[in-house]
């Protein structure tokens, strides 16, 4: 941006002959003011759940309860702020760029596969079921790029804030300022822990298989961001 203000001065007294005179004067003060604020949050919550409960196989193949939950985030913000005066116009002049990102990315999420008071397999009929597997897994990537630029020919400014959680919500962006600055982790502290696990679990079951067994958990969990 670039404007114009001007200021007119003027006096008007008695010459030394006698006779009228009068004067004015006009400046121009050229100026240059940018301003821009960008404020980005995406968040994703999810829960894959597969449960065998209270329930009696008496003959049976393979016997699997399997939950997979999986979650992304690609987030890209791109800012550019630009304040620049005419070539030749910088002196005394005044060009201010000022820019402000904040960026936000949360996930939240569980998986959980259980087999419960159950019975697999009848034992005393002869009755078998094949493999038993309970698994589940639980996997969340965040990829985060904030790529801003504040430019002037004068005073540039610009902040950047960003905060990429998983099982941490993120919903208060001054919580978040306040950690990247001092290093706390109010912002859990305050707003609670939402673990990002992967439960797998066989409980008051006999089971009488011809195959293997299996409890299978997994949860995995990928940052990448660039600033």
């Amino acid at each position: 941006n670039l404007g114009d203000s001007t200021e007119v001065g003027g006096s008007s007294e008695p010459a030394a002959d006698g006779s009228g005179g009068g004067s004015g004067q006009t400046g121009s003060k050229p100026y240059a003011v940018a301003v821009s604020g960008i404020l980005v949050q995406n968040s994703i919550r999810s829960d894959a759940t597969a449960a065998l409960t209270d329930i009696m196989v008496t003959h049976a193949g393979d016997v699997t309860v399997q939950a997979d939950q999986a979650s992304t985030i690609t987030a890209t913000v791109t800012s550019t702020v630009e304040s620049k005066l005419k070539p030749g116009d910088e002196a005394g002049k005044t060009s201010l760029a000022l820019g402000g990102v904040i960026a936000g990315n949360a996930i939240l999420g569980s998986a959980s596969a259980t087999i419960t008071g159950s019975t697999l397999g009848d034992t005393a009929n002869a009755g078998k079921v094949g493999a038993v597997t309970a698994a589940a897994t639980n996997e969340a990537a965040i990829t985060a790029t904030v790529d801003s630029t504040v430019e002037s020919s004068g005073t540039a400014v610009g902040v950047t804030l960003a905060a990429n959680k998983i099982g941490v919500p993120s919903q208060n962006f001054l919580l978040d300022l306040v950690d990247a600055l001092a290093g706390t982790d109010l912002a859990t502290t305050i707003q609670g822990q939402s673990p990002f696990t992967a439960r797998a679990s066989i409980a008051s079951t006999p089971i009488d298989a011809t195959g293997a067994v299996t409890v299978s958990a997994l949860s995995h969990a990928t940052i990448a961001s660039t600033i």
